[in-house]
């Protein structure tokens, strides 16, 4: 709401800050890093919906890159301001020029495979997923987004596989044993995903819908029985 006094207090923050920003940018002008901190303040501004602010962040994002044209950040953060405006097709082009720029860009193919999935392209999310998750083996997020894409796309195994390496990487990582132990279920290893999910409960106690899904499960019922309308 316009008179939100949170809102009006980071709308008066951020513009006491632009103000440095814009200083900071007349003074050197060459400087990508200071067009890239004023994009950055822009965007939130964009991101609390103030008029104008996207468009002022968009151009500032271009002067970066134009000051380094060579270095894919200020080309991310642009698909990144593009995705929070919905702007897909436009974030996803500059996402393609990102991993052009720099094919190791891990953050670039796991942003596009979030886009693709938004967009129903679920072949083309899980190969950017995959390529996140070969770039950065170690990072268990990148093989959790791997699995929920493959999970989406109802490659169960292969779903089972990716987030089996992100609970490897991080053994208590509730979301990952979550999943696997859905995919577990379509695979038909009830066993299995009883014992996940016994694990998720226990791992957030405070949680009331896994017990139930787990009381399910033992009765022989789908996991979501009672849950969603079933």
């Amino acid at each position: 709401a316009e008179g939100d006094p949170a809102r009006q207090e980071l709308q008066t923050t951020l513009s006491v800050a632009i103000e440095h920003g814009l200083a900071a940018v007349s003074i050197d002008k060459n400087d990508y890093q200071n067009w890239l901190t004023l994009a950055q303040l822009y965007q939130e501004l964009a991101g609390a919906g103030v008029s104008g602010a996207y468009e002022q962040a968009r151009a500032a994002y271009v002067e970066a890159r134009a000051e380094n044209p060579t270095n894919p950040l200020p080309l991310f953060r642009l698909a990144q301001l593009e995705a929070l405006q919905g702007n897909r097709d436009a974030a996803l082009s500059d996402l393609n020029e990102v991993v052009m720029l720099k094919p190791d860009f891990a953050a670039g193919y796991y942003l596009a495979s979030q886009l693709f999935a938004q967009g129903g392209q679920l072949q083309e999310a899980a190969q950017a997923a995959a390529t996140a998750a070969q770039i950065v083996p170690q990072d268990p997020l990148a093989w959790y987004n791997l699995g929920t894409i493959l999970y989406a796309s109802e490659k169960y195994q292969e779903a089972v596989a990716a987030l089996g390496q992100a609970v490897t990487l991080k053994n208590d990582y509730s979301n990952a044993l979550f999943m696997q132990a859905l995919s577990h279920y379509k695979l038909g290893e009830r066993t299995q995903a009883l014992s996940l999910l016994i694990r998720v409960a226990e791992l957030n106690p405070t949680d009331t819908s896994v017990p139930a899904m787990i009381r399910n499960l033992n009765a022989g019922k789908d996991p979501f029985t009672g849950l969603t309308g079933k």
